[in-house]
C-alpha cells in the first residue's frame, strides 16, 4: 500500500461494507455512506488477514474504518482527518516503528490508542501503557471476543 491516503471501510450495524476492497494491500480507497453517529477508527495494520479480522470485530458497530499500512501513512491520515475516535496500531510494521508512531500521536491527541503486538513485544506494550503512550494493549493472536470487549470499553455506545 503505497498511497498516502489510507483505505476507508465503513462498517454498519448490519455488517461490513463490501464497497471497494479496503484491504491494506489493495489499491485505491474504499468509502461508504457515513452516518454522523459513526465512529472513525484508524487501524495501522499491513496484513490483509488482520484487516479482515478488524472488519469482523467492528461488524456490530457503526464505525468508519480507515486503514494505513505503516507509520507514515497513519500520520498522513491523521493530518487530513479532523476527527479520529480510536487508533489501533500494530507495534511491528514494515515501514516505521509502531512504538514511535504511538509516542508521536499520543502527544497531540486525546483519543484512545490500542497497541497490538506479539508476546515477544509484551514489555514494549506494557511500557506503552505505563508511559501513557497507549491507553490499552492486546496480544496477538487476539480473538473477536477479546477485541470486541476492548472496543466496548474504549468506545462505549
Amino acid at each position: 500500500m503505497n498511497n498516502k491516503g489510507g483505505r476507508r471501510h465503513t462498517v454498519s450495524m448490519t455488517g461490513p461494507s463490501r464497497e471497494g476492497n479496503g484491504a491494506p494491500d489493495g489499491g485505491g480507497e474504499s468509502t461508504g455512506t457515513i452516518n454522523s453517529d459513526s465512529r472513525k477508527v484508524l487501524i495501522v495494520e499491513h496484513s490483509a488477514v488482520q484487516a479482515e479480522m478488524y472488519r469482523l470485530a467492528f461488524s456490530k458497530r457503526r464505525a468508519e474504518l480507515i486503514f494505513a499500512a505503516n507509520g507514515p501513512e497513519a500520520m498522513a491520515v491523521l493530518a487530513r482527518e479532523p476527527r479520529i475516535d480510536l487508533l489501533i496500531s500494530d507495534i511491528n510494521m514494515p515501514e516505521g516503528n509502531g512504538a514511535e508512531l504511538l509516542a508521536t500521536v499520543k502527544g497531540t491527541t486525546k483519543f484512545p490508542i490500542i497497541a497490538i503486538g506479539a508476546r515477544a513485544n509484551l514489555v514494549a506494550l506494557e511500557d506503552a501503557v505505563r508511559n501513557q503512550v497507549a491507553t490499552h494493549y492486546l496480544l496477538k493472536p487476539w480473538n473477536l471476543r477479546q477485541m470486541r470487549e476492548l472496543i466496548g470499553q474504549v468506545l462505549p455506545e
